[in-house]
């Protein structure tokens, strides 16, 4: 768009402390048998959460031991419990506050979700991969770059509260596929955005610019 030739341009993620964010170093008991959704992030309108709250109407519907966890702080806030409140949801949408311990949320949750309407490459979305929990994510942005749809997670259209129920509803029903999309998300992490990896790639990149290669 920018009108840059693109062999002048060179793209390197960002990247996850796959040591740090790994199930085995935060163990949690789960006593909701696999029906536990978890959102982290800032509440703000982009963040898709009126969506999320709408697509939880079927969800509980479906599946009434499902239940959401919200974490984080923002100005959407007030607005978004009272909507909750309004759905009568009552304990099945639980908003935890900003999340001190990401590991420790992710590990207490079995779906992880972002919905966004705009979105960079997402974070939060590859410390759940790293967790190997399986995600539901929009199309927004870059959010389809690290989630590879059947594989690693599920990616719907932004905005579709309908599709990201059904999808939800698919995770939560279908424990075995979940647990080999987590695992195959796990994969994808420690392969494309492990930190000494992404690490690896912008010193490479470094080496490249000052040796005089065209980048």
């Amino acid at each position: 768009e920018a009108g840059l030739p693109e062999t002048k341009l060179k793209v390197v993620p960002d990247f996850v402390d796959c040591r740090h964010f790994e199930p085995a170093a935060a163990p949690t008991e789960k006593g909701d048998g696999g029906q536990t959704i978890a959102i982290v992030g800032r509440l703000a309108r982009t963040k898709g959460h009126r969506v999320l709250l709408k697509a939880m109407r079927e969800v509980a519907k479906a599946t009434p031991e499902a239940r959401l966890v919200i974490y984080g702080e923002g100005e959407e806030k007030d607005a978004l419990q009272r909507e909750a409140a309004a759905a009568g949801f009552g304990e099945r949408v639980t908003f935890a506050g900003f999340a001190a311990d990401v590991r420790a949320a992710l590990a207490a949750a079995d779906v992880f979700v972002m919905p966004s309407l705009s979105e960079g490459l997402g974070v939060a979305v590859l410390e759940a991969m790293a967790m190997a929990m399986p995600v539901v994510v929009s199309d927004a942005g870059g959010l389809p770059e690290s989630v590879v749809h059947g594989e690693t997670g599920l990616v719907v259209p932004a905005g579709n509260a309908a599709a990201l129920a059904e999808a939800l509803l698919s995770l939560l029903r279908d424990r075995n596929r979940a647990k080999e999309m987590g695992a195959a998300g796990r994969k994808r992490a420690l392969e494309h955005y492990d930190r000494p990896r992404v690490v690896g790639r912008i010193a490479a990149l470094y080496e490249e610019l000052l040796g005089g290669g065209d980048a």
